[in-house]
């Protein structure tokens, strides 16, 4: 479940069911490469060469939330929960595309409510957004490569909020209230999603922060945004962003039941609807893609127009997916029959 009360962000992440436990080991099974079963290979309407098989990578990652692709590996963000949110703690471990035991990069374990909210791959490393009800300062963004690097909100950004949310100054010194999703823009700017300030936000080349998107009011929840200047729409709780190599900007909540665009030319406009988004994620061939778990667990392929093909289903509930560089979709996902505690498990979809 989610909600757009501006200091609940941690419940984002109540999807997962993972242990309560702080112990910094990853318990996994890893399973071979399998052969594709039929419930897990798509119909599909489109040519046989955009058609996947499927296969098992991992059969069990416990408390796995989001995925990245980067350098070869596959990068998971595991959130295990508390009885409480001051209880929750979060890691990023990182594990061959061909499989084997994940490993926990270090310096990535954070406890005290702090959880781990998205992955992106950008240009120079892996981005994290963590988010947290107990301190501001630990609401940010921030890169791995070669350490801790903030990008926007952490430490050095104000305790409150009395001072604005930082537009026009630093990124690292903005305060961010429940950043919950990162994406790159074609000309090198880093876009961030706020749940908990209904905005996005774009951080440009030299390090300046500045509303990209979203009044700042919740307004309208259940009703697809009219086409308006993108800082004129009220956003509720964004959460999921794509930006693809033409300048849009692809903007999504869970459960809203439509995804807007964003033009290079600041207009936001809804480019589909009657879809439930879990995931978003542009493809290397710029496709827009998009993952619903309520009917079944689909992976639906958009075109220009917003028109969907479904290219993948029967996957159960998807907590996030990840393209690598060829086009192979790895899938986090808990299967049907989703009995019993919530286990994810990574299913590798690859172009025939």
């Amino acid at each position: 479940m989610r909600t757009a009360a501006l200091l609940i962000w941690l419940v984002l992440l109540t999807a997962s069911c993972g242990d309560a436990d702080d112990t910094h080991a990853i318990p996994v099974t890893p399973s071979p490469i399998a052969n594709p079963t039929a419930s897990e290979v798509a119909p599909s309407t489109t040519p046989p060469s955009a058609r996947y098989t499927s296969s098992v990578l991992l059969a069990a990652v416990p408390s796995a939330e989001s995925l990245a692709i980067y350098d070869g590996q596959l990068v998971i963000a595991q959130v295990m929960l508390g009885a409480r949110p001051p209880q929750t703690s979060s890691q990023v471990a990182t594990v061959p595309l061909s499989g084997g035991v994940p490993a926990v990069i270090a310096g990535t374990y954070r406890d005290g409510g702090v959880a781990v909210t998205s992955l992106a791959t950008g240009p120079d490393g892996v981005y994290v957004s963590t988010a947290s009800n107990s301190r501001l300062a630990d609401n940010e963004v921030y890169r791995l490569a070669g350490g801790h690097t903030t990008v926007a909100g952490g430490p050095r950004s104000p305790t409150d909020l009395n001072s604005g949310n930082g537009d026009g100054g630093p990124a690292s010194a903005a305060p961010l209230q429940g950043p919950s999703g990162v994406a790159f823009g074609r000309d090198g700017e880093i876009f961030i999603a706020e749940y908990g300030d209904g905005r996005v936000r774009r951080v440009d080349r030299g390090g300046i922060i500045t509303t990209f998107a979203g009044s700042g009011r919740c307004v309208g929840a259940f009703n697809p945004p009219t086409p308006a200047p993108a800082t004129a729409v009220a956003f509720c709780g964004p959460e999921l962003l794509a930006a693809d190599g033409g300048g849009h900007l692809y903007i999504a909540r869970r459960g809203s039941a439509w995804i807007v665009v964003v033009d290079e030319n600041g207009m936001l406009r809804v480019f589909a609807t009657d879809v439930d988004v879990d995931a978003l994620r542009i493809a290397p061939s710029g496709d827009v893609f998009a993952s619903e778990s309520s009917r079944g667990g689909r992976l639906l392929r958009y075109d220009a127009a917003g028109r969907a093909t479904v290219v993948a289903t029967e996957l159960g509930a998807i907590a996030d997916f990840a393209f690598a560089p060829d086009g192979t979709i790895y899938v986090l996902h808990w299967p049907p029959p989703m009995s019993g505690g919530r286990i994810n498990r990574i299913t590798v979809l690859s172009p025939r």
